[in-house]
């Protein structure tokens, strides 16, 4: 079973109608957002009517909007992962060239919560060469410079970590073990030492 959100989510009942625009972000995020990277045209947004419903929408349990589609990626994996349901069920971590998978929060908060479930979890990465010119961010990968469309998503996650054992700290140990715990050991020497001396400059 996949979860693919783009086709698991209804877009139109929750994010289709703006950017993800906020206030604070650099004029290159921005332009990012709502321009074309070929084109140069500025992207237009949906005009539909359908009505928006966000994380904390009426009506709630628990503070979590229960007609909201995009506040229920953890109560799926749990579905996912519950004991008899699917017993070859693991976490496929895809990593992209440039590693932009750990900026993304809510990329962020399903290896969370595959770790909570206790989920075998296989990471999939670009190739040695990414992990080479990548190694400077991996080994000081952080939660907290995560980001999100939506601020609220990002302080949600952020609040529910600091609430668990071990909390920030523990959770960014782990993002650097997925990151870094599948090298060989001399893979994990070639970027331990390129990362040692990129951080020291």
């Amino acid at each position: 079973t996949w979860g693919v959100c783009a086709f698991s989510i209804n877009q139109h009942s929750c994010i289709c109608g703006s950017f993800g625009v906020e206030r604070g972000m650099s004029d290159q995020d921005i332009k990012t957002r709502t321009e074309d990277s070929v084109t140069g045209q500025r992207y237009q947004a949906c005009t539909c009517e359908c009505p928006k419903i966000g994380n904390t929408t009426a009506p709630c349990y628990k503070d979590s909007s229960i007609e909201c589609e995009i506040n229920k990626f953890d109560d799926m994996m749990a579905v996912l992962a519950r004991p008899g349901a699917n017993a070859a069920c693991v976490h496929v971590i895809a990593m992209d060239e440039h590693f932009t998978l750990f900026d993304r929060m809510w990329c962020i908060a399903e290896i969370v919560e595959a770790d909570m479930l206790g989920l075998e979890q296989h990471v999939v990465t670009h190739s040695r060469e990414a992990i080479e010119q990548g190694c400077s961010k991996l080994w000081c990968l952080d939660l907290t410079n995560c980001h999100a469309s939506r601020k609220e998503d990002c302080d949600h996650l952020l609040k529910k970590v600091g609430s668990l054992p071990g909390g920030r700290r523990h959770y960014n140990g782990l993002l650097r073990r997925i990151a870094l715990g599948w090298m060989t050991g001399t893979m994990r020497l070639v970027v331990t030492g390129r990362a040692a001396r990129t951080m020291s400059r």
